[in-house]
C-alpha cells in the first residue's frame, strides 16, 4: 500500500481496543513517527468493519479481550473482509499458544502490551510491509522451549490417536472445555488425556505442555 507503492504517504493504522488509554498511547506514538499515521480508533469491535471501510488502513491493531466479543472471531472476520489489510495483535496475554492461535486465525503480528514502545512500532512497520512479527519475549520463550525439549520423543509416534487430537488442540491454544466441546468428550476425559500426554512426553506442568505442543506444531 502506501510505502510499498513507493509513495511518501505514511502507513495508515487503526487501533481497536476497549481501553481508551491505548488509543491515547497510539496518538502519542504515531505523532513521532513520520512513516506512520493513526487513521482511526474505536473501543467497540463491532465498529471495526465500517471504520476500516471508511479509513482504508494498512494495519489494524487489535486486542483479544472485549466485553461480549472474542478477539479471535474479530481477527477471522477482518481477514475475510479485508484480505489486504494486515493485523497485529497487541494483548496482555503472554502465552506462546495464544500467539500461535492468533497467527493461525489470520494475524500477521503478535506483541504483548508489556513490550517497549519501540518494539510495538517495529511490529507495526514489519507487518505493514507484509512480513510476520513475533514479539521478542515470545521468540525467546519459543527458543528456550525448543532447546529444553531437544531430543525428546516425537508425539505422533508415542501418543494414541485420541491423545494426539487433544495435543493438536492444545497447540492451537484451546482450553480443556473447548477441546471437550469440539471432541464431544467429557472434561474429565480430556483432563485424563492431558495427564497421559504429559507422562508420555516427560512433561511436568501444563505450561510446559502448552509450549511443547506449540513448538511441535510449527
Amino acid at each position: 500500500m502506501s510505502q510499498a507503492d513507493g509513495l511518501s504517504t505514511p502507513w495508515r493504522v487503526i487501533v481497536i481496543d476497549d481501553h481508551e488509554i491505548i488509543g491515547t498511547l497510539f496518538e502519542r506514538l504515531m505523532a513521532d513517527e513520520p512513516d506512520l499515521e493513526l487513521a482511526g480508533y474505536t473501543k467497540d469491535p463491532t465498529e471495526a468493519v465500517p471504520l476500516i471501510e471508511n479509513s482504508a488502513p494498512d494495519v489494524v491493531v487489535v486486542d483479544l479481550m472485549y466485553p461480549n466479543h472474542t478477539g479471535f472471531d474479530l481477527i477471522r472476520e477482518l481477514g475475510r473482509r479485508f484480505p489486504t489489510t494486515h493485523i497485529v495483535v497487541l494483548t496482555a496475554l503472554n502465552e506462546i499458544a495464544v500467539a500461535m492461535r492468533c497467527l493461525r486465525s489470520g494475524a500477521k503480528g503478535f506483541i504483548c502490551k508489556n513490550e517497549t514502545a519501540s518494539e510495538i512500532i517495529a511490529a507495526i512497520r514489519t507487518v505493514a510491509q507484509g512480513n510476520k512479527y513475533l514479539s521478542r519475549s515470545m521468540t525467546e520463550a519459543a527458543i528456550g522451549c525448543l532447546l529444553a525439549g531437544g531430543g525428546s520423543a516425537s508425539p505422533p509416534t508415542i501418543l494414541s490417536s485420541s491423545e494426539y487430537e487433544v495435543y493438536r488442540r492444545i497447540a492451537a491454544g484451546q482450553s480443556t472445555r473447548e477441546i471437550s466441546n469440539e471432541l464431544c468428550r467429557s472434561i474429565k476425559t480430556i483432563e485424563t488425556y492431558r495427564s497421559r500426554i504429559k507422562k508420555k512426553l516427560g512433561i511436568s506442568t501444563s505450561s510446559e505442555l502448552t509450549h511443547r505442543a506449540f513448538l511441535d506444531m510449527l
